[in-house]
């Protein structure tokens, strides 16, 4: 580690500036990102802990939360956020606490109630647990944020005049989205109904938390303007879901805000009964009688039938002409038969009329056939029936409007990728930066491997003659050692002029080494002159070579 530490203050100590410069830089670079990357990771998803809370509410839990040390977000609609891993545990301290106050205790209630207890307080404490608990109820419904129950209890009396049936109303908070509050309020009333004894109905009214009454039971049960109320909203829903496929269509087939689709529905919402007998007879007879009645005047008729002077045939009656004879005969049979009764109820809700009415672009007029078309084949025009119809138009349309949302659309889509591009910015520059670096490093480090050779060309023009004497004790260094030695250099100057110099340098001391190689050590008096112009980067070198060798 001392090793380390050492060739680092080396490193520093023989950079040159742009080297520090561009080292300080990235390394503030890269701490910047990785503190925007702690904070990002470490940001928690936060969860709602209380809805909707009133002020006082608000600050009493804001305040233990500061004292639990629990990070919390208050949104502008009064919700108290936490993280979401510590939503139940939260929670569950508040409670112990009593906080929120106003929470809906439901059933909890009836822990308090006493056998001293005055019957009118019990009661009320039954009817506000049987609220709360509705409360609870309805709230698992994924549409509804949150809910209020109020329930008026019945007055039980002999006098019919005296009696009072139980009541409801509730008020809901719909989540953002949801369009189906009828349906909805619906749902809550038969879940009240069936959890009040004795509360019907029509005695329930539901609204929303924008005041929009979503049931009424006096108008919305059957019979009156109920059942007047439910066909519109049936005739609506039909003409929306109608709109909503032709325009589909029409998008998929030419292209979206091509055309526009309007749609009238018509429907019967008459309860029928009917009622329907069949007879169906047997073909056997059950029973049959024949009658046969005569009347002769005393005269025997003659042989082979009676008959007419001439050969003529009987008559009807058996006799023959001016005589008294008389002869009727009847028969008579009787069919059994089978009697068959059916009775239907003709729901109420069958479409009696259906007219759609399209406006196309001048652009897709090629596709109108097709397009009438489709819309007659969903609506049942088969051109019998003039309640069913389908009319289509075409009309150049003003594109004002759809070039300028293709031109927010566009501007929304660069200014997205601009914002991309803007993210990565750090993490190109931490790029940047250490690509710098390491070629930096290297070139520091190719530098150094010279910079012995090179200690007589010091910055500043500070060096001086290296100590040389040979063994007869007058040795003087070479004119050509002499000028490369005393030769000032700077180490700023650009790489090919310090490289030249370093060649010269090293050519100048190997003709020198030539000629007395047992006297004179070019590396020694390199660093003999570069001790007494920096003995600081000396002494750290020759620290790291110590320690490299005791390893």
């Amino acid at each position: 580690m001392g090793g380390m530490l050492l060739r680092l203050r080396a490193w520093w100590e023989t950079a040159d500036r742009t080297t520090k410069t561009v080292t300080i830089v990235g390394g503030g670079l890269f701490a910047a990102l990785l503190v925007i990357v702690f904070y990002t990771s470490s940001t928690p998803n936060m969860e709602v802990l209380f809805p909707r809370l009133e002020a006082a509410e608000q600050g009493r839990i804001i305040q233990k939360l500061q004292e639990l040390k629990v990070p919390y977000q208050q949104d502008s609609d009064g919700s108290i956020l936490v993280p979401a891993h510590q939503v139940m545990e939260t929670r569950a301290k508040l409670a112990v606490d009593g906080i929120p106050t106003s929470g809906a205790l439901g059933n909890v209630r009836l822990d308090s109630m006493g056998f001293t207890d005055p019957a009118a307080l019990q009661d009320e404490k039954l009817r506000v647990a049987k609220e709360e608990e509705l409360e609870k109820t309805i709230n698992f419904m994924s549409a509804i944020a949150s809910s209020k129950v109020h329930i008026t209890p019945g007055t039980d009396s002999p006098f019919a005049d005296l009696a009072e049936p139980p009541s409801a109303s509730v008020l809901i908070q719909l989540r953002p989205g949801v369009t189906n509050g009828a349906e909805v309020a619906e749902t809550i009333v038969h879940t009240v109904t069936g959890a009040v004894q004795g509360l019907k109905p029509e005695n329930v009214s539901v609204s929303d938390a924008e005041g929009t009454l979503l049931w009424d039971g006096t108008s919305d049960t059957d019979g009156g303007t109920g059942i007047a109320s439910k066909k519109r909203q049936a005739e609506l829903a039909e003409a929306a879901r109608l709109e909503r496929e032709i325009q589909a269509m029409i998008g998929r087939v030419v292209g979206s805000g091509k055309a526009t689709v309007s749609a009238v529905v018509e429907m019967n919402f008459d309860t029928e009964n009917v009622s329907e007998v069949a007879e169906n007879p047997t073909k056997n007879a059950t029973s049959s009688a024949t009658v046969t009645e005569s009347m002769q005047d005393g005269s025997a008729p003659p042989a082979g039938g009676v008959a007419s002077a001439g050969g003529a045939p009987a008559i009807a009656g058996g006799g023959t002409p001016g005589s008294g004879n008389y002869q009727l005969s009847q028969s008579h049979a009787v069919f059994g038969g089978t009697k068959t009764t059916s009775q239907r109820i003709v729901a109420p809700g069958k479409i009696t009329a259906a007219r759609v009415s399209i406006l196309l672009d001048q652009s897709a007029a090629q596709s109108a056939k097709q397009i009438e078309q489709y819309a007659s084949n969903l609506i049942g025009a088969d051109g019998t029936n003039p309640a069913f119809k389908v009319a289509l138009a075409t009309a150049g349309f003003d594109q004002t409007a759809a070039e300028e949302t293709k031109k927010q659309l566009a501007s929304a889509q660069s200014g997205q990728l601009m914002q991309r591009l803007i993210s990565l910015i750090p993490v190109l520059a931490l790029v940047v930066v250490g690509f710098l670096v390491v070629k930096a490093i290297a070139k520091t480090a190719s530098n150094n491997s010279s910079v012995l050779v090179a200690a007589a060309a010091l910055p500043g023009g500070r060096g001086g003659f290296a100590r040389v004497s040979n063994v007869d004790g007058g040795g003087v260094p070479s004119e050509a050692m002499s000028t490369a030695i005393a030769r000032p250099a700077d180490v700023s100057d650009e790489q090919a002029s310090h490289q030249a110099r370093v060649k010269r340098i090293r050519r100048a001391m190997e003709r020198e080494v030539a000629e007395i190689p047992e006297k004179f050590d070019a590396e020694l008096e390199a660093i003999l002159l570069m001790a007494d112009e920096r003995p600081e980067s000396v002494a750290l070198l020759v620290k790291s070579w110590l320690l490299e060798e005791t390893r």
